[in-house]
């Protein structure tokens, strides 16, 4: 926040300005601050002006209570169906306060955007958003789109809340302003068409108050500017306004010509004045965030869209809200050792014995396969390899798992099939790959690694596979040196160990060696001896690790 100044005292006169608005008719208002006596004052100026009751509304509450749902309280005590009552009805007469609107969750933001959308003249709403400049979180678009007027009291100070709301001087617009209002809207680019609507709701409303040019300038300070996604050069400088004459009386001084207020205004000092409320306190970037689409919003939000989705957990004792399913099972039981004998007793369930289940968020994974492609066995070992990776993917469709496929051989590695959950893009890069030569163990060791680090960062449960009979004579440096290569695959695989990534290691010889069993230690991975390797063991084997690694 910064110190008192011409944008503080702007900032808290339009605030002032949207709360006598708010009891002339206007249905909601966005305003960005956080928790404070910026927020507080403008608050309570809105509830002496409309003389309402607040309903708070936060991103905790209960949005099957909130959209009409069974009273199951009620319902059981009275033996018949009772609903809750909706927002709508709850809100009705009263002002709907949201607190934290940046941390909404997606099902709450849609029943919000639906009860603004339907609301009828007398519905008040005051939408927070506590994110400050800067923060990726921001109201939802759906929300900030439905509230005519945005303000910003970010940098209100103390000593700006001194400041009013003009002098009253009551006037009205034409329907030449409809068009110079849309003029300004196309200037500013903006998209959204409900955007010149608010705006020329807004203007009727403030120049019956407050006279036109109070009316344009107010409108391109909440209205357009926080909503403008670009802010045009002006080809020149706004007219200067006429001087002012003084009079005698005592009354200090007032405009001479009463219809001066009547000259019509230009789409380029709206704009100006747009441009200026911008950059002068940052609003148009901040509320931007908000306004992009519906892809922006909160971390949390998109963990209430993941928690949407996903298992069932076990039986908890506690009510079934934000997200949480009755668990109507576990509540009978709870409640069966109280019931009366017989039965034709009506049924008694107490609070204690409600039981919820909630939804675990489910996490796709990917299995990386580094694969020794090398020596005479080649053919035969990747034969088994490829089926292994089709038969997984073939398997862990319905999850959309993926997996990675690398080989090494030669003097190199590489991943012959990027990460993917398709079985046709994997048949088909697979199909060419061949084998022979070197086993650059560590180079094809640090490749999958790559692999799976890049997976994790994508969010998957990654697990590591490594394939080989342990062979290496190839170092990193792609020179034939094979002690400096089994040194350099123990370093990589303590590297692996170091990620923290889930891993197994395969030892696909005929005979068991220790260097391979070293590797596995090294990596603190799983250890397997498959001296007849065939698509089904393997497949098998990555499938319990891969069921392990998710539920890590």
């Amino acid at each position: 926040m910064t110190g008192h100044g011409p944008a503080g005292e702007r900032a808290w006169r339009d605030a002032m300005m949207a709360a006598r608005l708010m009891g002339a008719g206007l249905g909601a208002v966005v305003v960005r601050a956080r928790p404070g006596f910026a927020r507080d004052a403008f608050l309570e100026r809105v509830t002496g002006t409309i003389g309402r009751e607040i309903l708070r509304l936060s991103p905790e509450s209960d949005v099957a209570a909130l959209a009409g749902e069974t009273d199951l309280f009620t319902s059981l005590a009275t033996g018949r169906t009772v609903r809750h009552r909706t927002l709508a009805e709850r809100a009705r007469s009263k002002l709907l306060l949201v607190t934290g609107g940046e941390r909404l969750r997606p099902d709450l933001t849609a029943l919000l955007a639906a009860t603004l959308e339907q609301a009828d003249e007398d519905a008040r709403t005051v939408l927070i958003d506590e994110g400050g400049e800067g923060d990726d979180a921001a109201l939802p678009p759906s929300l900030a789109a439905r509230a005519p007027v945005l303000l910003d009291l970010h940098r209100v100070a103390l000593a700006d809340i001194s400041a009013g709301e003009p002098t009253p001087a009551p006037g009205e617009v034409s329907e030449s302003d409809l068009e110079t209002l849309a003029e300004a809207c196309e200037r500013l680019a903006i998209r959204d068409p409900r955007a010149l609507l608010h705006a020329w709701n807004v203007a009727r409303a403030a120049a019956a108050l407050w006279g036109r040019a109070e009316a344009f300038g107010f409108v391109a300070r909440t209205v357009l500017a926080p909503r403008a996604t670009a802010l045009p050069e002006t080809e020149g400088e706004p007219p200067e306004p006429e001087p002012q004459e003084q009079t005698n009386d005592g009354g200090g001084s007032r405009e001479t010509d009463d219809n001066d207020d009547m000259a019509p205004p230009d789409a380029r000092e709206i704009v100006v004045e747009a441009q200026a409320a911008a950059l002068a306190s940052g609003i148009a970037s901040a509320h931007r965030g908000g306004l992009r689409g519906a892809g922006a919003g909160s971390s949390t939000a998109k963990r209430g869209m993941a928690a949407a989705r996903g298992r069932l957990g076990r039986s908890r004792k506690g009510l079934p809200r934000d997200g949480r399913r009755l668990d109507l099972l576990g509540t009978l039981i709870a409640a069966a050792p109280r019931q009366a004998r017989g039965g034709g007793e009506r049924l008694q369930i107490r609070r204690d014995d409600i039981r919820y289940r909630e939804r675990q968020p489910q996490q796709r994974s990917a299995t990386v396969f580094a694969i020794d492609a090398s020596g005479s066995a080649a053919l035969a070992r990747l034969a088994e390899v490829k089926g292994a990776v089709e038969q997984l993917l073939a398997e862990s469709y319905v999850r959309r798992d993926e997996a990675a496929l690398v080989a090494f051989r030669g003097e190199q590695a590489e991943t012959v099939l990027p990460r993917t959950r398709s079985l046709a893009r994997a048949q088909r890069l697979l199909a060419g790959l061949a084998g022979g030569g070197g086993t650059p163990l560590a180079a094809g060791m640090r490749e999958g690694l790559r692999e799976a680090l890049a997976a994790r960062v994508a969010g998957r449960a990654v697990l590591l596979v490594v394939v080989t009979d342990g062979g290496g004579n190839i170092d990193l440096e792609g020179r034939p040196d094979r002690a400096r290569a089994q040194e350099d695959a123990l370093a990589v695989a303590e590297s692996v160990a170091r990620s923290g990534i889930p891993a197994l290691v395969v030892d696909c010889g005929a005979r068991s060696r220790p260097v391979v069993r070293e590797l596995a230690a090294a990596m603190k991975a799983r250890y397997y001896a498959l001296p007849r390797l065939d698509r089904e063991a393997l497949s098998g084997v990555a499938s319990a690790a891969q069921a392990r690694a998710r539920a890590a």
